[in-house]
């Protein structure tokens, strides 16, 4: 297999794609940060702003799909790093709270604008064997930007006051267009004729996808269960802490430790996936559903947890949770055609949204009727309870293919 390094374009493409994520960490830390300490957002309002950074990419996302699908990605390229740049200086002049709020959901807009032309651009220039080993390396970058972007905003704060990460985010964005230059002569996609028109579009794709592909289904559901199970029990995460009379700094500590746990997975994925292949999701999901059954068993019998033993619990969620996302992005990758890879990667993604917004308002909901602990408990249950069901189906689709080639080598021969 060619390096990835070796590829044409791609050392330009993937640093690129690693400012795009520094971009993106280091906006939610200083937009979240600013809402606090500069504006003196209340609880209402910061609900508010979260829920639009996220609508965005949940709305807006399968346009931007059928749009990369159907233009030049590198151009598309220019031009959300270009309007993400735009937004954060245009967040510095901001006159009040509502004007300020209103820019953020701008400024989330364009930074969902990024990831179609990235799927795009990297399907272009890969093999399907290239493309586990361009997830790994690409989430591990993203794992480490995440760490990285609150230490980077802090220091900016210190020496330049709470507005100069936004300065340092549209600096970026002009570092992100200089590394797409070497790109700006790649030709565009093929569009498949016959396609729907943007406002057309629906699950329609996707759901071709889902029925001829053993492969995206499985991974999709596992996906979609551990999007659902993440909403019901993270957002309790920091209240159940202070339930067990942990200090507060436990919670970063967590934090830090799911990102390490990502990293050691999408570095390890790459091998995993060659010898697994989609039999890696469901066991992901099955032990993320473990790391969070744990801690809700123990504290609904009376028994505490030392903190080494939270952390160790988080970084394995944090590593299996990858290894069963980044197989959902290589299914779709490998299994999706070309021509409408855009649009059913970022409708994925928008379904998968809808149980992230939808779970924590079930989880606070269960969580004052039953209390937090039980609420981890069910999580991990029901993770766990989908994991065994997905491994069985995955483990009958890799035997019926394993069946096929014996079959499929004796029609051939003599």
């Amino acid at each position: 297999m060619q390096r990835l390094a070796a590829v044409p374009g791609y050392r330009p493409l993937l640093a690129a794609r690693i400012v795009s994520a520094l971009m993106v960490w280091l906006d939610a830390t200083v937009v979240f940060s600013l809402l606090a300490f500069h504006w003196g957002a209340d609880a209402t309002a910061a609900g508010v702003a979260a829920s639009l950074f996220v609508m965005p990419v949940l709305v807006g996302g399968p346009f931007f799909g059928w749009l990369a699908d159907r233009g030049n990605p590198v151009a598309m390229l220019f031009a959300s790093y270009s309007a993400r740049g735009m937004t954060s200086l245009l967040l510095l002049v901001a006159s009040d709270l509502n004007v300020f709020v209103l820019l953020l959901m701008l400024k989330a807009l364009a930074n969902a604008s990024a990831l179609p032309p990235e799927q795009v651009m990297a399907r272009s220039m890969l093999s399907h064997a290239q493309l586990a080993a361009n997830a790994g390396l690409v989430t591990a970058a993203d794992q480490i930007t995440k760490v990285c972007a609150p230490l980077i905003a802090a220091g900016a704060t210190a020496l330049h006051g709470p507005m100069s990460g936004l300065w340092l985010s549209a600096g970026l964005s002009l570092l992100a267009m200089v590394c797409l230059v070497p790109l700006r002569d790649r030709a565009r996609p093929v569009a498949a004729q016959g396609t729907p028109a943007p406002g057309a579009l629906r699950l329609g794709p996707l759901m071709a996808l889902l029925r001829n592909s053993h492969d995206v289904r499985v991974s999709f559901s596992c996906v979609f269960l551990l999007t659902a199970v993440f909403g019901f029990y993270d957002p309790l995460l920091a209240l159940f802490i202070r339930s067990q009379g942990l200090p507060v700094s436990v919670f970063g500590m967590l934090v830090s430790g799911t990102a390490a746990g990502a990293v050691c997975g999408a570095l390890a994925f790459p091998r995993l996936y060659r010898r697994y292949g989609i039999r890696l999701a469901p066991p992901g999901l099955a032990v993320v559903g473990l790391t969070v059954l744990i801690p809700g068993v123990l504290a609904g019998t009376g028994s505490g947890m030392t903190t080494m033993l939270w952390l160790g619990l988080w970084m394995v969620n944090g590593c299996a949770y990858c290894l069963a996302c980044l197989s959902q992005a290589v299914a779709i990758q490998q299994q999706c055609p070309r021509h409408c890879l855009g649009s059913v990667s970022a409708t994925a993604r928008s379904v998968q949204l809808v149980a992230l917004v939808l779970a924590p308002l079930l989880g606070g909901v269960l969580g004052r009727k039953i209390g937090i602990p039980l609420v981890f408990a069910l999580s991990g249950c029901l993770a766990i309870a989908g994991g065994w069901f997905w491994a069985r189906r995955a483990q009958r689709g890799h035997a019926g293919r394993q069946a096929e080639q014996p079959a499929d080598a004796e029609q051939a021969g003599p």
